[in-house]
């Protein structure tokens, strides 16, 4: 049950480590711009489609009229659907700027 201090010595370190990756990521999402933060958090944290974020964000006619003609330029240039979706957002932040 209980477990001997030799045993707990790796999760501390572990933890630690965790600790210090953590607050390093959070200084570097704060130095972003306030609308690339809004867009991480919404799409990476909240876990929120394209069309959810830009709704949010009030950019919901851009999406309606040219995420779907971005996308598909995009997809027939590199032919990898995953990264022709990040870079469908990329532009959308690029665009929300």
């Amino acid at each position: 049950m209980f477990r001997n201090k030799k045993s707990r010595e790796p999760l501390i370190e572990s933890q630690v480590l965790y600790n210090e990756q953590y607050s390093k990521l959070y200084k570097e999402v704060l130095s972003l711009k306030r609308s690339y933060r809004q867009v991480i958090t919404l799409r990476k944290m909240e876990e929120l489609s394209v069309k959810e974020t830009a709704a949010i964000l009030n950019c919901i006619d851009w999406y309606n009229n040219y995420n779907y003609s971005i996308f598909k330029y995009i997809l027939n240039m590199i032919n990898d659907y995953q990264q022709a979706e990040d870079l469908t957002q990329e532009t959308f932040i690029k665009v929300y700027n």
